[in-house]
């Protein structure tokens, strides 16, 4: 049960360590690896990583097991529980959408106010964080995807394509192997003591 006037909490999950309880709506959201990958690799500049092709390959490559793990255990999960899939990709796109199925998942029966919600899409801030430029912030500019993966600097069409069949084929290997621990709510993933040490 959930303390008294907490209504939302943010999790990243990282390490995997986020547990999954009964009665409580999840609001998963996910990320394709590729466009993921090549907003982490910003972030990863930011704190000192060499901007080369060489370095967001290896980067990349090293991002496979948790972004495979992530999935494994909050998309592909064969547990049961109270969750709603919300691509990223599907939110920018149609962020007004998205909405519309997000708000009665957590509060059934309400019905959205649609001008009010295209009035926060619309006016949105947004922050691109680039190791040139460092953090712009853009007032109004809206809920919209605004980074193309074929317009990165080191993209490569083969490369791409080699990184996401990985990530993908790693992504499957784990939801196939991976089980719930029974009644702890913690997932149990074979990847887990590669990745984290535990």
């Amino acid at each position: 049960m959930r303390p008294a006037g907490v209504k939302f909490s943010k999790n990243h999950d990282f390490d995997l360590s986020g547990r999954i309880l009964p009665d409580v709506p999840y609001l998963v959201q996910h990320r394709s690896f590729m466009p993921g990958t090549v907003s982490d690799f910003e972030l990863y500049l930011l704190d000192g990583g060499a901007d080369t092709k060489e370095s967001f390959k290896e980067f990349a490559l090293i991002r496979t097991d948790g972004w495979a793990a992530f999935m494994a255990k909050w998309v592909d999960s064969r547990i049961k529980f109270d969750r709603l899939l919300v691509g990223y990709e599907d939110f920018v796109s149609d962020p007004q959408g998205t909405m519309k199925r997000v708000i009665p998942f957590f509060a059934p029966g309400e019905k959205p106010d649609e001008e009010r919600l295209a009035r926060i899409v619309k006016n949105e801030t947004h922050v691109a964080v680039t190791k040139q430029g460092g953090e712009e912030w853009t007032a109004n500019a809206g809920v919209k995807a605004f980074r193309k993966v074929e317009a990165f600097r080191f993209y490569d069409a083969g490369l791409f394509r080699e990184l996401e069949l990985i990530a993908q084929e790693k992504r499957r290997v784990i939801a196939k192997e991976a089980s719930p621990r029974p009644s702890s709510g913690r997932f149990r993933l074979p990847l887990m003591k590669a990745i984290f040490g535990r």
